[in-house]
């Protein structure tokens, strides 16, 4: 084709007739105006679209199936973005492990008479690490926004772009949950012998569900931003700056 549009338009029309789609772009209206079908475009929108209706030949040849990103890919795009930001992954993970580790000792103080009915305080804390979370991941999208822009424009799905974020924050409640559980044994330890007794008692099944609590909170918490990059426009999102 890059011959034909060195040489002449009767070259091109050729090609045509044998059965190849050609797309040219031109700002000369006299080269539109032998083509079947005009598209118009002005900042990034159609502006005409029209067809003269007549019937091309079918390509001789099958077309290519479309390549889709697969959902393993997806989720290293997600593992891989938590690497290339660390030290706010870090910050994000870091607050959020102390919210889960304040959330074990408060859980762990309700099986005693001192703490009973406490557990509106575990979820006050739960919620702060929610929002640190919604925070970090709403970011992350607005600082990949051309990336966003180049996955929808090669054909990403909206599940696809999901789970790229999905992922990023799973890995964030995943890190922080285990953090937060290694830090409420120390925090009870160091609570127990200030206190003189035995106030805190952090527990397996404790630990258990702290990190199952960080990591289901986080993909709460990850899943609007997600949902809000995945919704994007392909060119608004590669125009963004």
């Amino acid at each position: 084709i890059s011959a034909c549009l060195v040489g002449s338009e009767m070259c091109i029309r050729d090609r045509h007739r044998r059965g190849a789609t050609v797309v040219l772009v031109t700002h000369d209206p006299e080269v539109a105006a032998g083509a079947d079908r005009v598209i118009k475009m002005r900042d990034g929108r159609v502006v005409v679209n029209k067809s003269k209706g007549r019937r091309t030949t079918r390509a001789p040849l099958g077309l290519d199936p479309i390549t889709r990103l697969r959902s393993i890919d997806a989720i290293r795009l997600g593992l891989d973005a938590v690497g290339r930001r660390p030290l706010r992954t870090a910050l994000t993970a870091a607050g959020a492990a102390l919210g889960i580790a304040l959330t074990s000792l408060i859980l762990s103080l309700s099986t005693s008479s001192v703490g009973r009915g406490v557990g509106f305080l575990a979820a006050v804390t739960l919620g702060v690490c929610g929002f640190a979370i919604v925070n970090t991941m709403y970011m992350s999208v607005l600082d990949r926004m051309r990336e966003i822009g180049v996955l929808k424009a090669l054909g990403a799905r909206f599940q696809d772009v999901t789970l790229v974020f999905v992922a990023e924050a799973a890995v964030i409640g995943a890190t922080s949950g285990l953090v937060g559980a290694a830090l409420a044994g120390l925090l009870a330890s160091l609570g127990n012998r200030v206190a003189g007794d035995q106030l805190f008692v952090i527990s397996p099944r404790i630990g258990l569900i702290a990190v199952l609590l960080a990591i289901g909170l986080s993909l709460v918490s990850g899943l609007a931003p997600a949902v809000r990059a995945a919704r994007l426009d392909p060119m608004r999102a590669l125009r963004y700056e």
